[in-house]
């Protein structure tokens, strides 16, 4: 069964990026590497891998939802209570570190790079011949693309700086190309993050000539980007709001209501857009037709889970994600097979970190993957 759980894993890293090929139902996407994690999931079951202490907990949680839902339940909407309850179960059992994995280090880095390369070179195709403005690969939208590449890119160069690993220049420079076609606002998030990383980790690091060249080169092409990209420029600063600002702000607007109207736990799964609130942006939003964009979904993870989880457990699960952290990075020992397990957090991290910015949806496979990445507890750094 292990073998088969293996084989399941590897082949949601595969389809990690084909969200285009997507199963899209009742105006939902599922993406491939999502459903197969599913049914990792039911394996795990099957073969009675799941302890016997986060079943009771999960069971515990699944019934104050199911109590919640009767509450608040409308039969119109049915598909979407069992559709976020389902994610959402998967989502809790990656987070706990319950389904495993004995897959090296190494052969899960070698596929994202390689995923990553195919996808910078998609990209690059459809920007310069098939005259696509904002190309987005293989994905469901340039967002999510960039998202991939820029965590790929940084993650790769912070995990090689950690020691004089080796690294290519050409491949940074291409994925990172890649990246800025999609005219993704991750650029910018995940900018931050890795310079924050570096200061978090410069023990380790030792900053030397080289080192420190290649971290101002990254940073200052990034830099020179972000600055000279409108679009992106639009949407970091606040002079004049755009489309992507009001909805953000909006589904913000949501959780704050859902924090007044249950005040810890939160308005139930699948409830987010079906209550009534009050936007300054009604009026706005109207006009422009756009009043339902994203309603449902609030525009990013964190929003959402405060509406649907509640203030308690979305604050429960940022420290833990904060406590996995320290301990994915409690750096012993750095030698040539570790920094596979630091690419693999890292790129994890600024995934999971993205999703909770930007990107709502619980079937996310880049998502759900960084989960499985990044909680796993059964990993050999030295793998």
């Amino acid at each position: 069964m292990l073998k088969l759980q293996n084989n399941l894993f590897l082949f949601s890293l595969l389809t990690l990026t084909f969200q285009s090929f997507a199963i899209k139902l009742f105006n939902s996407r599922y993406d491939l590497s999502s459903l197969i994690l599913l049914l990792l999931l039911v394996c795990s079951f099957l073969n009675r891998n799941i302890t016997l202490k986060n079943f009771g907990l999960y069971i515990t949680l699944f019934f104050y939802q199911i109590i919640i839902l009767i509450i608040n339940f409308d039969n119109n909407y049915l598909h979407r209570y069992i559709s976020a309850i389902g994610w959402l179960s998967l989502m809790y059992f990656l987070i706990t570190g319950e389904l495993k994995y004995t897959i090296k280090q190494k052969n899960i880095y070698r596929i994202i790079i390689f995923s990553s390369f195919i996808q910078a070179f998609y990209i690059l195709f459809q920007f310069y011949f098939l005259d696509i403005i904002r190309p987005k690969g293989l994905f469901s939208e340039p967002s999510s693309a960039g998202l991939m590449l820029f965590a790929t890119c940084f993650a790769y160069l912070a995990s090689s700086l950690l020691k004089n690993h080796k690294y290519s220049i050409l491949f940074l420079i291409f994925v990172l190309l890649g990246g800025f076609l999609t005219r993704s606002i991750h650029v910018f998030t995940n900018l931050i993050f890795f310079i924050l990383i570096l200061i978090y980790l410069r023990k380790h690091i030792g900053f030397k000539i080289n080192k420190i060249f290649i971290i101002v080169l990254i940073t200052l092409i990034s830099t020179i980007f972000i600055l000279n990209n409108q679009y992106i420029l639009s949407r970091i600063t606040f002079e004049e709001l755009n489309l992507s600002q009001i909805i953000w702000i909006r589904g913000f607007e949501q959780a704050l209501v859902s924090i007044k109207k249950s005040y810890i736990f939160g308005l139930g799964v699948g409830s987010t857009g079906l209550f009534e609130f009050e936007t300054i942006f009604f009026d706005k939003l109207q006009n422009m037709k756009m009043y339902e964009l994203n309603i449902f979904d609030s525009y990013s993870l964190f929003n959402r889970l405060i509406i649907e989880l509640g203030f308690l457990i979305t604050f429960i699960f940022l420290i833990y994600f904060w406590k996995r952290f320290k301990i994915n990075f409690n750096i012993n020992k750095i030698d040539e097979n570790s920094r596979y397990h630091y690419f693999n957090k890292i790129f994890s991290f600024f995934l999971i970190l993205g999703c909770l910015i930007k990107e709502p949806l619980y079937a996310n496979s880049l998502l759900l993957v960084s989960l499985f990445l990044f909680f796993n507890k059964e990993i050999n750094k030295n793998e």
